[in-house]
């Protein structure tokens, strides 16, 4: 890409993914050709007057000219959260369900076994614990809340990586904020989950953990997307206020 023409189109691209306003972009990219040319008459490559990024260099160029307009981007931002969160998610419920793990009691000494109804038939399965049943409790509840923290972390860095991609103006007090709300948001999805289980009476089975997961999934996506759109408005606010 050392042509002007491929660079001034990479700018274009990237200015309009942006959301720079038309009139800004056309006169940048005007200005832009301008430059590479004259950089070309001087001997200069023109891809090394923009630092070997076109994209990098027109996301910095327009930000410091204060004519990136922040989008709302609300579901991008509740995709990302929620994407990042699952890394967290499944340690947990990995943690959450220790207790009645026949391939980690087995590991940790305790006897597993198959009980019998009166009528013949299976019950379930029942352990012979050879340690605590406190101690396995305490473990589940640690990993429980590492988990958490790992889903927190996730859902922050994987926002902000994305913001960062698309040159979001908001993204700092989009990411300051959901580091705020996201306790609340959290509690929500769990006791939304909780909610949802509660319909088939905490029964075990793929029903009871698509109706949790969903019902938890749909409750933090809103949370996040609620996030962005106070930040994006308060960002909003201060662009109009700077350009009173």
């Amino acid at each position: 890409m050392n042509s002007v023409d491929a660079i001034v189109r990479k700018a274009v691209r990237t200015w309009r993914r942006l959301g720079v306003p038309a009139g800004d972009a056309e006169a940048m990219s005007r200005e832009l050709a301008g430059d590479l040319a004259a950089a070309r008459a001087d001997g200069r490559d023109p891809l090394t007057y923009v630092g070997g990024d076109p994209a990098g260099f027109a996301r910095a160029w327009a930000a410091s000219r204060g004519v990136v307009r922040p989008r709302r981007r609300l579901l991008s931002v509740a995709g990302a959260g929620l994407l990042g969160t699952l890394p967290g998610v499944g340690l947990a419920l990995l943690f959450l369900t220790l207790p009645s793990s026949v391939v980690f009691n087995d590991f940790i000494g305790n006897r597993s076994f198959l009980s019998t109804t009166a009528e013949g038939g299976v019950g379930g399965i029942s352990f012979s614990y050879a340690v605590p049943v406190e101690l396995i409790g305490l473990i589940a509840f640690c990993g429980y809340l590492i988990g958490g923290v790992v889903a927190v972390l996730g859902c922050l860095t994987l926002t902000s990586l994305l913001l960062k991609t698309l040159g979001d103006p908001a993204r700092a007090r989009t990411v300051r904020l959901l580091a705020r709300l996201i306790p609340i948001i959290g509690t929500a999805a769990v006791l939304a989950g909780a909610g949802a289980a509660s319909l088939n009476d905490f029964t075990y089975g793929s029903a009871t953990v698509v109706l949790t997961l969903s019902a938890s999934a749909v409750v933090a996506a809103a949370g996040f997307a609620i996030t962005r759109l106070v930040a994006f408005s308060g960002a909003s606010g201060d662009s109009e206020h700077a350009a009173a």
